[in-house]
């Protein structure tokens, strides 16, 4: 069992990598470019068409890898947190068969494990933040909304299904629309539990967004609502404001991540891309892989995966990138970025000096998720 985890921590990476590259494929291609086909003479017909193939085949892929991802979690996580693993491994079991039939009663048993296996995640995450007293708080605001946010969607598409089959729960609508206030509230958090000291990057970024989204609206305030609504589940019944506040939030915070060089930023990127409606099986399986992102269990330890970004750069033998890769079996010290600060200067630069990556900023990115030394 043990060779079968070092080998899903092996395949892991590809896995992330490939999803979020295709969720980004398909978040463009169906909900944005398919939806202005209409409106532009050059995609309609075939090149409309197209599109659309090539949007659905993204989607597919993307619910694929998401399966396998959790697939690959339950295997890694079998022999430290049973718990979590037959979560996981239910969650990818029960959307498979969802996806293949498509009989009602297994696509609520679909919403129904991915329903559990967020709150248990999620719910040990808060608490762990909890624990850190004070300076938890924030990082235990931020997952408890996103939580809620998607318990509330879980809560609707559950009781919609069980309804096909003969009876659903009350105020499936209302708690729905509650989660609006809640997803909203999550950006705003996110800024708060991911915040940084003022660059130039976290000021320009936000305040780009928050322009366009404002100009947008100002000139089709009847289309961005239904934008919204169909890309991202957010009805737009609050005062418009609060959106531009909580959109501006949560770039501030992607921003920060991103300079960090922190693995959440994929799990912010696809709470983003996925939306809050769950109202598919791809929302589904996308949904329950940012939340292992954002709130991973410690005997998850993603961080410690090799960064596909790296095994990338090294399949086009980029200059400096010549060399093996680190895997599962490698010792850590050589790669730890708890390296002696003496070696390095000062606390704020002490990363790993390796020869692949000298030159090489964006290079980084995969040196910093390596795990710290043990010895």
């Amino acid at each position: 069992m043990r060779r079968s985890a070092a080998s899903a921590a092996e395949l892991l990476p590809w896995a992330t990598g490939g999803l979020v590259t295709a969720v980004v494929a398909e978040f463009l291609l169906l909900r944005v470019v398919n939806r202005m086909a209409d409106r532009v003479p050059g995609l309609r017909g075939d090149a409309g068409l197209g599109v659309l193939f090539a949007g659905t085949a993204a989607m597919n892929l993307a619910l694929l890898l998401g399966m396998g991802f959790l697939a690959a979690v339950a295997v890694i996580l079998w022999e430290r947190s049973r718990v979590l693993a037959a979560l996981a491994l239910a969650a990818a079991v029960t959307l498979g068969l969802a996806q293949l039939s498509g009989a009602a009663i297994l696509v609520l048993l679909a919403v129904v494990a991915v329903a559990v296996l967020l709150a248990t995640v999620g719910g040990q995450a808060v608490l762990r933040a909890l624990r850190e007293g004070r300076k938890g708080l924030p990082q235990a605001a931020f997952l408890a909304l996103t939580l809620g946010t998607f318990l509330a969607a879980a809560y609707l598409r559950a009781g919609d299904h069980a309804a096909a089959l003969g009876g659903g729960p009350p105020a499936r609508t209302g708690l729905y629309g509650a989660g609006e206030v809640l997803a909203v509230l999550t950006a705003i958090a996110a800024a708060v539990a991911f915040r940084a000291p003022v660059s130039r990057w976290n000021l320009l970024i936000p305040a780009g967004t928050v322009a366009v989204a404002a100009v947008a609206f100002s000139l089709r305030p009847e289309l961005v609502p239904l934008i919204a609504f169909w890309s991202v589940g957010f009805q737009m019944s609050l005062p418009i404001p609060l959106y531009l506040i909580a959109l501006g939030a949560y770039a501030y915070a992607a921003v920060n991540l991103r300079a960090a060089r922190d693995p959440r930023f994929l799990g912010l990127l696809l709470l983003a891309l996925g939306g809050r409606s769950l109202g598919d099986l791809y929302l589904l399986a996308i949904a329950a892989v940012s939340v292992l992102l954002l709130a991973a269990p410690s005997e998850l330890s993603l961080a410690a995966l090799r960064p596909w970004r790296e095994w990338f750069a090294h399949v086009l033998r980029r200059p400096g990138f010549r060399t093996p890769l680190p895997s599962a079996s490698t010792p850590r010290a050589k790669y730890s970025i708890a390296a002696p600060m003496a070696q390095r200067g000062s606390p704020q630069t002490a990363v790993v000096d390796d020869p692949r990556r000298r030159g090489r900023r964006w290079g980084d990115f995969g040196n910093r998720l390596l795990p710290p030394s043990r010895e």
